[in-house]
């Protein structure tokens, strides 16, 4: 268990706190495995409770109680030059504010694999899909942030989903390594925080938590020679 403090104080009142909150935190985290030499097998559950309280007048985020749960396994199997890698997850995650309550609840999953040839070169290939719950100040953030800025949320966000695909190969001689990889990545209903035109009475800027569709691809390439006199 561990706890967060948040004070801030205006610069004529040193004395009463501006802002103050008060986040305390609960873990839990069980797994259980078997495995010999050609295999390996991991079970297991997550979990977190998560309690944000307000005792200072001005509130950013309200008073709030975040549960999470999950179940997850992992499967690693070898066959001859191949080495198979696998996993499956499903989260719980339910957030209670004011009179509200959200409840998210998705999956996840990867498998990818290994293969090592007999001239050094070493193939990888991955699939995996994940996703994210919107956290309470994406939800419910009404207020003035350091930087001087004015950030709203906004309740009605989804869960972020994405599915990556990644390949890569790996070369690796005596004086010689060279190394090529391309990925994307499909993110959908992508949460980010965006400026907006609108100002407050004092003048701040006020930005809004959105989401839309997204996606990322790129590559890497690289070569490291080791000269030897």
């Amino acid at each position: 268990m561990n706890q967060a403090d948040r004070k801030e104080f205006e610069l004529n009142n040193t004395d009463t706190a501006n802002l103050d909150m008060s986040l305390r935190t609960s873990r839990f985290d069980l797994k259980a495995s078997k495995s010999n030499n050609l295999f390996e097998w991991i079970i297991g559950s997550q979990g977190m409770s998560q309690n944000n309280t307000n005792y200072g007048y001005n509130v950013l985020v309200p008073d709030a109680t975040t549960k999470d749960v999950s179940l997850y396994s992992l499967w690693n199997k070898r066959i001859e030059k191949f080495q198979i890698q696998a996993g499956a997850r499903t989260d719980l995650r339910i957030i209670n504010f004011n009179t509200s309550e959200k409840q998210y609840h998705d999956y996840s999953y990867s498998i990818g694999g290994v293969y090592t040839t007999n001239t050094n070169l070493i193939f990888r290939t991955n699939v995996a899909k994940a996703f994210r719950a919107p956290n309470l100040y994406e939800l419910t953030a009404n207020g003035d942030h350091q930087g001087g800025r004015y950030e709203i949320g906004d309740n009605n966000l989804k869960s972020e989903k994405n599915v990556e695909v990644d390949i890569s190969a790996h070369y690796q001689s005596f004086n010689f390594v060279m190394e090529f990889s391309v990925f994307q990545n499909k993110i959908t209903d992508y949460i980010y925080l965006i400026p907006t035109a609108d100002t407050t009475t004092t003048g701040m800027r006020i930005y809004k938590h959105q989401q839309h569709n997204a996606s990322l691809f790129g590559g890497e390439a690289g070569i490291d020679v080791n000269s030897i006199f």
